[in-house]
């Protein structure tokens, strides 16, 4: 297996120290992707291994990065992963109000969720983000396309603390960008 590979298998598995040798060995594993265009960081979002999240994140990972459905790893982890998942990527400043290719945001798929323990951990967030950022119904149901309730792409801003070290940019949807 290819250390590309072995990292992204590391990530699914919850495996930390084979991330740590793969990642020694080669630095640019970060940017592997799976065929669907899923990181390491949204095979731990989607395996619940928050462990290797903040391992990840130490390594300067961008939470924001989407695979090819437009999705962070907080989309994934709000559809039915752990609340302490949800929580590491919002402490992160992973913008809940970020839109993937169906226009849904990590919010509303929490919303969808039937854990209560997911939504919470969203609404727990959304105080610290300032000025302009709550959880309103537009940010919610920002999810159906061409409706009213559609969230304005300068309205909706990242609902999470900001992350520690430089400032991420805003762009559509309240997305973060990585660099």
């Amino acid at each position: 297996m290819d250390n590309a590979l072995s990292f992204l298998y590391a990530a699914a598995m919850g495996d930390v120290a084979a991330l740590e040798r793969e990642y020694a060995k080669n630095k640019s594993v970060l940017s592997a992707r799976n065929p669907e265009g899923r990181t390491a960081l949204h095979l731990a979002a989607l395996h619940a291994h928050p462990d290797v999240l903040r391992l990840l994140l130490s390594y300067r990972m961008c939470a924001a990065i989407t695979d090819a459905y437009g999705q962070s790893a907080l989309h994934i982890a709000a559809q039915g992963s752990s609340t302490e998942v949800v929580e590491v990527l919002l402490k992160d400043g992973s913008g809940c109000s970020t839109c993937d290719n169906d226009g849904k945001t990590a919010l509303a798929y929490a919303y969808q969720n039937p854990s209560s323990d997911i939504l919470t951990r969203f609404i727990d967030y959304a105080p610290s983000c300032g000025v302009g950022c709550s959880l309103t119904p537009a940010i919610v149901l920002g999810s159906r396309r061409g409706s009213a309730t559609e969230t304005n792409s300068t309205s909706a801003v990242p609902c999470a603390r900001p992350a520690p070290g430089p400032p991420k940019s805003p762009g559509c949807c309240g997305t973060v960008k990585c660099k």
